[in-house]
C-alpha cells in the first residue's frame, strides 16, 4: 500500500510540474502576444494621428466660418477696364511682378483734358511702364 501512495504522490507531483510548466509557457506566450498587440496598437495610433494631421492641413475646417489664408487684396491707383491679366488663380507672385494691364485710353483722354500746369512747372507726361 505504501507503494500505491508513493506512486500516487509521484504522479500528482508530475501533474503539478506539468501544469506549472504549462502555466509558465502560457504566461510567456501571452506576454509576447500582449507586447505584439501593444506594438501594433501603438503603430496604428501613430499612423492615425499623422493621417489626421495631414488631412487637417490639406482640408481646413472651422466651427465659426473663419479660415486663415495667405491672400492679399489689391487695387489699382487709377480706375479702368482690365485688358490683360498676367497671372493665373492661386499663382505665387513676387514683389514687382505685373499682374494686369488697365486700358490707358480713358486715362490719356482725362490727362489731355486736364488744365494746363502753371508756367513755373515744366509740363511732363509720365511714360507708361513697359509690359512683359
Amino acid at each position: 500500500m505504501d507503494e500505491n501512495v508513493s506512486q500516487t504522490a509521484k504522479s500528482s507531483r508530475k501533474t503539478q510540474d506539468t501544469s506549472e510548466d504549462a502555466e509558465n509557457t502560457s504566461k510567456n506566450g501571452g506576454s509576447k502576444l500582449r507586447w505584439i498587440a501593444l506594438g501594433v496598437l501603438f503603430a496604428i495610433t501613430v499612423i492615425g494621428v499623422f493621417g489626421y494631421w495631414r488631412y487637417a492641413e490639406i482640408y481646413p475646417s472651422t466651427d465659426n466660418a473663419y479660415t486663415g489664408a495667405d491672400i492679399v487684396r489689391i487695387a489699382p491707383l487709377v480706375a479702368g477696364q482690365v485688358i490683360e491679366v498676367y497671372v493665373e488663380d492661386d499663382q505665387k507672385v513676387s514683389k514687382g511682378d505685373p499682374l494686369f494691364d488697365i486700358d490707358p485710353v480713358p486715362y490719356d483722354a482725362a490727362l489731355r483734358g486736364a488744365p494746363a500746369p502753371s508756367s513755373t512747372q515744366p509740363r511732363t507726361r509720365p511714360e507708361p511702364k513697359a509690359n512683359r
